[in-house]
């Protein structure tokens, strides 16, 4: 017989700082390229949500495939800062600082969603 899915107040602290820290990254990247761009990007915005409710799934694939496609994510940010600076065009400080803030927000999701605590929760709810 299944569990009983416990709730989001129940999780054990380590776990709800990882999922959390998941949505603010995905919040954090997609209101500031609205900001910066006026625009939101349907690919990012589709990615966003299904990460985020990959993550709140519970399922320990799920929690390897956040953290893989968090980390592409900042890697792919960390390209864009570097062809901007290479590129010769304008860059401002604003610019610079959102990009940095969400690689650093989505390498801390990952790290959140990699330690012990999260693994063995995930596990225990795959039983």
């Amino acid at each position: 017989m299944r569990q009983v899915r416990p709730k989001f107040k129940d999780f054990p602290p380590g776990v709800r700082n990882a999922m959390i820290s998941v949505f603010v990254a995905w919040g954090f990247f997609i209101g500031y390229n609205l900001y910066v761009t006026g625009t939101i990007s349907i690919y990012h915005l589709t990615m966003g949500m299904l990460v985020c409710f990959a993550v709140f799934s519970l399922k320990g694939w799920t929690r390897i495939f956040v953290v893989i496609y968090n980390l592409i994510m900042a890697i792919m940010i960390g390209f864009e800062i570097y062809y901007a600076f290479h590129s010769g065009s304008d860059f401002s400080i604003i610019l610079f600082a959102g990009k940095i803030i969400s690689i650093v927000l989505f390498i801390i999701s990952s790290v959140l969603l990699l330690r012990d605590d999260v693994k063995q929760f995930f596990q225990e709810q795959n039983r």
